[in-house]
């Protein structure tokens, strides 16, 4: 079904992005807005918070969503336990990649029934309520950092050499462009399977900066994890739905969901903010293909963006919620270009640039005041030259070939 499709392609371009764009581990480990940044707003969390209220749904007045939507109640439902196996896969695939990457010490940003908020959890605080033996103690992080600890492992480490390389080629094979594995049919060979590749690095197509990298355009998004009083959602769209807001995962016009997944009734700071994306490349690619943009050139896809992009809030009844109401809610598009994936090599994404004329005249999307406000833009940037169509796009990063921010500027560590 194409309306499924769509949700189909979001989630895995955001599990792409994740894994080539995410070398953090605090990035992957958190949907929270302070370790998330303009390239790595696809954390694992974020995602696996969407899945939740996929398959929990969406309720009506009067109709509750299933089990899955609420905190207290998802371990009911047995999907639950399918859908956490494939997250701790998922990491375990992730951590492969970027074997160098673990946890460290942080304060926990809010409690649970062991511990209250601000304590400072480490590799070795307790895992409770886990026991690891009969005589009361828990495992610790450190003790559970590689599966084959507790004696098991997934296909994508055992049908290769368990190398970073043969991950990468894993990767491209399931989530990439022109993916056509699924998960757990790799085999082992003696060498990854070659992905599709793409035309030669100097040859110019719509869809290419003009040294040969893919252009790429995500939307971020900002949003305060409990101020909806319970779970709820974020679409993105192209155009506006056709849909009632309690089945726009099935809309036609659906770009990619966001689920942000929070039990109601919880005391914490309403003014916490979460951070998500949802990529754009792909329905844009869509687009040029249909003839509706000749290309995907900054100056090309701002003004269509301006023109289409729409995003929605529904909270867990099934009604639309303003984005002007929700203190914090934010989105931005930003502009980047990928080198075309490699056979053993995930793409290399060259700087993240605000696309501000996409979103500056909609409620809910960002400005240019209010990215220089949360230090993603220099203060002295003009207005409009942090647009795609503005002079930043006339030059080139050195990694993708792409639109340049400011002179003197790293935005790289910049934190959403």
């Amino acid at each position: 079904m194409q309306t499924l499709n769509n949700i189909r392609v979001s989630m895995r371009d955001q599990l792409y992005n994740m894994f080539s764009t995410c070398d953090e581990f605090i990035e992957v480990a958190s949907d929270a807005q302070g370790t998330s940044s303009s390239r790595c707003s696809s954390s694992l969390e974020g995602i696996h918070n969407t899945i939740h209220n996929a398959i929990g749904g969406t309720g009506s007045s009067g109709v509750s969503g299933g089990h899955m939507t609420y905190l207290a109640t998802s371990a009911f439902d047995p999907l639950f336990w399918l859908h956490h196996t494939n997250v701790d896969r998922l990491f375990v695939m992730w951590q492969t990649i970027y074997p160098n990457q673990w946890s460290g010490s942080e304060r926990a940003p809010q409690g649970t029934w062991a511990f209250p908020a601000g304590a400072t959890k480490n590799l070795d605080s307790p895992l409770q309520p886990f026991h690891r033996d009969t005589a009361g103690n828990f495992w610790t992080t450190n003790q559970l950092r590689y599966p084959r600890n507790v004696g098991y492992t997934y296909p994508e480490i055992l049908n290769t050499d368990g190398s970073s390389r043969a991950m990468q080629s894993i990767v491209n094979k399931l989530y990439g462009p022109g993916a056509t594995a699924t998960a757990g049919s790799t085999k082992r060979t003696a060498a990854p399977e070659p992905v599709p590749q793409e035309e030669e690095a100097d040859t110019i197509t719509p869809l290419k900066a003009n040294n040969g990298s893919l252009y790429q355009y995500v939307s971020n998004i900002k949003t305060p994890r409990y101020a909806l009083n319970g779970s709820y959602w974020i679409f993105v769209f192209n155009g506006e739905p056709t849909t009632e807001p309690t089945t726009h995962l099935t809309d036609p016009n659906l770009v990619g969901p966001v689920g942000v997944l929070a039990q109601p009734d919880m005391d914490m700071d309403k003014t916490m903010l979460a951070a998500y994306s949802v990529p754009l490349t792909t329905f844009l690619t869509g687009e040029q293909d249909k003839g509706n943009i000749p290309d995907l050139e900054p100056a090309t896809v701002a003004p269509y963006l301006k023109e289409n992009l729409v995003w929605k809030i529904v909270n867990a009844t099934g009604q639309n919620v303003p984005p002007e109401t929700v203190q914090g809610f934010e989105v931005t598009v930003f502009q980047s270009t990928a080198t075309p994936p490699k056979e053993y090599e995930l793409p290399s994404w060259s700087e993240f640039i605000p696309v501000v004329e996409s979103t500056e005249q909609k409620a809910g999307g960002a400005t240019v005041e209010s990215l220089v406000a949360a230090d993603e833009l220099p203060a002295d940037t003009p207005v409009g030259s942090a647009t795609s169509s503005g002079a930043a796009s006339s030059s080139t990063t050195a990694a993708g070939g792409g639109a340049a921010a400011p002179a003197s500027y790293d935005r790289r560590n910049k934190r959403g």
